[in-house]
């Protein structure tokens, strides 16, 4: 007896990732610069080791930082200090590739004198201090941007689908089929399956091609043959659906007991009644897909 599992929808709905960076925001080959600045109010000899400084300390936290001037798709940290009673506070401002502020964190104060007098040790501990709020900012930021990229991509890829459902539903015409492949069957199965399938589909009105051109949906099935016990045997056959874009639309599963050796002949009647539930299935994921149903 075969024993039918309901088929379940699946939509797939993929974000997908280009090189170039447009969805997910940022240019993999990106650098975040940090070029010297003067407006650290350092002497001139700590100006430059201070970008190295807050460099060294980026990378630390995972973020590919060089103290250098920036490149069009480079972000940037750009360096600063603001001064009040006396003190000095680093001020360390993201800017992303198109010159925009997204965020700034402020280091910890220090004696205006102090700072001006650009000690080693008193810059590694500005870059130390602020490099891990520096590197939450980015993360932050670029994780915003991929969500919103992502989402505008899941968006495209729904209005895509709908359109084509709708014009495939528009044309009110029968769905050309291909049978792309049957595998994994026992003794005769592969050949038997595919061609019941073939006959129960051509029944329920829709058009079985040979080729993959111009086919609306493709069809494909894997068979695993599994022991249950000596004298047992289940085959689990699962349907896979794809559209004419290549996404997976539906999945049948299909478990069937049978007693050992009782293929040896071949599948025969186990062939048409495993046809005959699946093409029905693999026709109401069809409707589904189109807004017949």
């Amino acid at each position: 007896m075969t024993k039918f599992f309901p088929m379940k929808l699946l939509v797939a709905l993929v974000a997908l990732l280009t090189a170039c960076g447009d969805l997910s925001g940022i240019d993999p080959e990106a650098r975040i610069a940090v070029p010297p600045s003067f407006s650290t109010y350092l002497p001139s000899a700590g100006i430059r080791p201070y970008s190295q400084l807050v460099a060294a300390a980026l990378r630390d936290h995972k973020l590919p930082a060089l103290a250098d001037y920036t490149s069009y798709k480079d972000w940037q940290v750009r360096l600063g200090i603001t001064q009040s009673g006396g003190m000095a506070t680093p001020i360390f401002t993201l800017i992303d590739p198109a010159g925009s502020d997204q965020g700034r964190v402020q280091g910890r104060s220090v004696p205006i004198e102090t700072w001006k007098r650009g000690q080693q040790e008193t810059m590694r501990q500005a870059a130390a201090d602020a490099a891990p709020r520096m590197a939450a900012l980015f993360n932050k930021v670029v994780a915003e941007r991929r969500q919103t990229a992502d989402r505008a991509a899941r968006e495209r890829e729904l209005a895509e689908r709908q359109l084509q459902i709708q014009q495939l539903a528009r044309s009110n015409r029968p769905m050309r089929i291909v049978i792309t492949g049957i595998t994994g069957a026992p003794t005769d199965g592969n050949r038997m399956l595919a061609r019941m399938i073939r006959e129960k589909l051509l029944k329920l009105g829709d058009v079985v091609q040979d080729t993959e051109s111009g086919a609306d949906f493709s069809v494909r099935a894997k068979v695993d043959d599994v022991a249950v016990d000596e004298k047992t045997r289940r085959l689990e056959i699962f349907w896979l659906i794809h559209n004419a874009r290549n996404q997976e639309v539906g999945e049948i599963v299909q478990l069937n007991e049978v007693a050992v050796g009782s293929l040896d002949r071949g599948w025969g009647d186990l062939a048409v009644s495993v046809a005959d539930e699946a093409a029905g299935a693999i026709h109401d994921v069809i409707l589904t897909q189109l807004g017949r149903r």
